[in-house]
Parts: C-alpha cells; structure tokens; sequence
C-alpha cells in the first residue's frame, strides 16, 4: 500500500491499483517503441537502454528498499534515512522518464536512410 500526504489530505493506493498503474506505464512504452519499429524509425540505442534500465532498475531497487523498513520504534533514524534514498531513487526513476519522450521526437525528425541493404 502507498500512503501519500499533501497537507490535510491522504492518498491511498492499494497493491493493487499500483500493479495496474505500472502495468499501464510499461504497456504505453511497449506501445511506442513497437509503433516506432512498425514505422522503421531508428531510436537511439543508449537512450533506450538509459530508459530501461532506470525504470526498471529504479522500480524494483525501490521495492527492495521498501522491504528493509524497521519496526522498533529505537531504529527512527535508520528507516528516516531509508525513506530519504527511497524518494531520491523515485525522483530519478520519475525524470528518467523524460528520456523517453526525447528518443520518440528525436526518431521521428531524424531523416531515414534512403539506403537498401
């Protein structure tokens, strides 16, 4: 479950509704890099693997930090500093999303090749 504050007001994300949420995420890049394929656009081989591998890796180190919580009550400075390289790794897994839309654009005004192979 994720709890979220802003001000007085909480938001409540149940496992579920957070697995939908991902899956969604992961489908609509699937969705664009397959579009790009089909079109016979070329995307930039490191930004796609930047990508990946800071939602990918971003998620699932997240998921594991989450696991490291400490229930004794003697252990607050342990789960503060925790929950502060927890939002940091969301906060880069948040802007690496910027790089997708850049690879898609940058494909889309690159000229194709005129070339046959």
């Amino acid at each position: 479950m994720l709890d979220i504050n802003i001000y007085d007001t909480y938001y409540v994300f149940s496992k579920t509704a957070l697995i939908i949420m991902i899956s969604a995420l992961f489908g609509f890049m699937g969705l664009g890099y397959y579009l790009m394929l089909k079109a016979k656009r070329k995307l930039s081989k490191w930004l796609n693997l930047i990508h990946v591998a800071l939602t990918v890796g971003g998620i699932l180190t997240v998921w594991i930090l989450t696991q490291l919580f400490r229930e004794s009550i003697m252990e607050y400075k342990f789960n503060n500093n925790l929950t502060m390289v927890i939002y940091a790794l969301v906060i880069i897994t948040i802007f690496a999303q910027i790089i997708y839309p850049i690879n898609l654009i940058g494909a889309i005004i690159k000229p194709r090749n005129k070339t046959t192979r």
